[in-house]
């Protein structure tokens, strides 16, 4: 093991890099020096992707402490943080190497940290001094860390105590160099316009995004967020809408957000969206999806108001190869949106619901089908004519 050229220790070390399993990297640590410098890097970059335990994860937390800047250390101590198990020194700078940033798992390091190392169990100086290690953290990631290349902002109670920052991580030294190579962002969380604003002219080559959004409000920024971005290939957007008495709050989401995918006609491959409602919508913005010329994978669940939208020039998505259906049992079920993107591209369809006539449209326009589900049953006949089609 001690000949191993280093290229060969890194595809090693890299082929047990598991983030559901940590550990399958330690005992890599313990092979020798050099196997410990290349492991190092590979164990670090995901400490915050790990979902952490109850007994040693926050130690990390203990790690990056150590790494602070002096500045930081004191200003820390002066607010009562006792630093004794961070002295001022590590044997690996442990920031460089992070590469994503899951803020739940963040808040959970940060709570057990403070609990093991605090005295005062009064919630609210607790709720204060995480707000204050959250804050130096990001400093520290945001100055330190080469790159960040995935955030996940889940909908979390954990979350509260740092909620406020989270819109104002640009603010930090750093964030500009460290942010630009963002490449994955997952946000479950009801921001407003302004989260979006702030990583807007920052974060131009994300290459996922996964958001839930509230229905009143506006989407200006996340309609430009989204339309900025060099090579965007996978959207999922959830709606959440909002109920005051016994109206509904909504606005006209969708035409900005479907006009911004549409500026990523030439690289979106995979689009998802939940619970969005089309009432106010432009009444073509359906049909333009046709332009998405290397759209692969198509999900609509649960949207409403679909009847109100044209698709008479709607003739199939050319690469779509999977779609998904599900719409709720009271609501409209669009035949005619569903028999117009059948083409002889698709491989995979699942369907909350069927008619005869979308079952003749499988039969003459999907030869190359090889999945088909049906949440409503489908008698034999049937099935023996699709798949011998």
């Amino acid at each position: 093991m001690k000949n191993f050229p280093t290229e060969v220790v890194q595809r090693i070390v890299s082929n047990l890099q598991d983030v559901k399993n940590p550990h399958y990297l330690f005992s890599t640590l313990m092979v020798n020096k050099e196997w410990c410098k290349v492991s190092v890097p590979y164990l670090w970059e995901l400490t915050l992707d790990y979902i952490p335990d109850k007994y040693n994860s926050y130690k990390c937390i203990i790690t990056y402490l150590s790494n602070a800047e002096e500045s930081s250390r004191n200003f820390l101590r002066n607010h009562g943080m006792d630093l004794l198990t961070s002295p001022p020194w590590s044997t690996f700078n442990y920031p460089t190497y992070l590469t994503s940033i899951n803020y739940h798992h963040l808040a959970i390091l940060i709570q057990s940290y403070l609990s093991k190392t605090n005295d005062d169990n009064n919630d609210d100086f607790i709720s204060a001094k995480e707000r204050l290690i959250f804050q130096e953290l990001f400093k520290l990631f945001m100055k330190k860390s080469k790159y960040i290349k995935k955030i996940t902002i889940p909908d979390t109670i954990n979350l509260d105590g740092i909620m406020e920052d989270i819109p104002f991580i640009t603010r930090y030294n750093g964030a500009s160099k460290c942010l630009r190579g963002l490449k994955e962002f997952y946000c479950y969380w009801n921001f407003n316009g302004s989260f979006y604003k702030s990583i807007l002219n920052i974060c131009k080559n994300i290459q996922i995004i996964k958001i839930y959004i509230d229905a009143y409000y506006d989407v200006e920024y996340l309609s430009k967020l989204i339309s900025i971005q060099s090579n965007l290939k996978q959207l999922k957007i959830e709606v959440q809408e909002i109920t005051v008495g016994s109206s509904i709050i909504i606005n006209d989401y969708c035409t900005p957000i479907f006009n911004s995918i549409l500026d990523q006609k030439n690289s979106i491959q995979k689009l998802e969206l939940i619970n969005f409602s089309f009432q106010f919508a432009d009444k073509e913005i359906f049909e333009k999806l046709i332009n998405c010329k290397y759209l692969r994978f198509l999900s609509i669940y649960k949207c409403k108001f679909l009847e109100s939208l044209n698709f008479s020039s709607l003739n199939g998505i050319p690469s779509l190869e999977e779609f998904y259906y599900c719409h709720k049992i009271d609501d409209y079920f669009p035949e005619n949106l569903i028999i117009s993107l059948f083409h002889s591209n698709l491989r995979k369809i699942k369907l909350s619901f069927h008619t005869m006539n979308i079952i003749e449209a499988i039969i003459i326009n999907c030869p190359n089908l090889e999945i088909l589900k049906l949440s409503t049953s489908l008698n034999r006949k049937n099935i023996l004519d699709i798949f011998s089609s």
